[in-house]
């Protein structure tokens, strides 16, 4: 098997990979068989890894995270991947390497002080809300549309349907205000009676 961790990675890469590949092998291997016939990840894992330093891939140091490079988000892909349930891996990527950075980048400062601490910490779990009935995750011929009332904006129910796994609570969830061939991503909050599910 090819190994370029030697040219390609830091010491705290390699670092970060090695306790990440332990903590997978005691903690998800033996339990994880149990998650996918459940159809999601117990949120105790979320924490476990928030405490560890695992989820805050993209979150800035400040804010509670680990703000790795490129090159820590390819390790920490890697490592999941290796775990062989998908999952687990899906659930911890949409959180941690997809959805989180949406934030990062493209939250007010108000959202990010109030949200990504406990993201990083996993006390608080992200998914993303993008799949359309009958149209799957092609975001360029999404259908749904955001309509302002007074100071929100609401998604129709028949919009985007989030992801099973881990439960999460916030969704980005992606939806056209205009005409524009890129539109921001609105975030969702579960528990404040904005999203119905249609599965339990």
């Amino acid at each position: 098997m090819l190994n370029l961790d030697e040219d390609y990675l830091s010491t705290e890469h390699r670092q970060f990979r090695q306790q990440l590949r332990r903590y997978i092998a005691n903690e998800v291997v033996p339990r994880a068989a149990a998650w996918e016939e459940a159809g999601a990840v117990p949120r105790q894992i979320f924490r476990q890894l928030g405490e560890l330093s695992f989820l805050g891939l993209a979150v800035p140091v400040e804010l509670g995270g680990g703000e790795l490079d490129a090159l820590g988000t390819v390790v920490f892909g890697e490592e999941l991947g290796r775990s062989g349930f998908g999952g687990f891996a899906a659930s911890i990527t949409d959180h941690a390497d997809m959805a989180a950075p949406v934030l990062v980048r493209s939250g007010t400062p108000e959202q990010q002080q109030r949200l990504l601490p406990d993201i990083a910490a996993g006390r608080k779990v992200l998914g993303f809300a993008v799949t359309e009935p009958g149209g799957g995750s092609d975001l360029t011929r999404m259908k749904t549309v955001a309509v302002r009332r007074a100071v929100l904006r609401r998604l129709p129910r028949s919009g985007r349907q989030p992801g099973r796994r881990g439960r999460p609570r916030f969704l980005p969830a992606d939806a056209r205000s205009g005409t524009r061939a890129h539109e921001p991503l609105l975030t969702v909050h579960r528990d404040d009676g904005a999203c119905a599910r249609n599965h339990p």
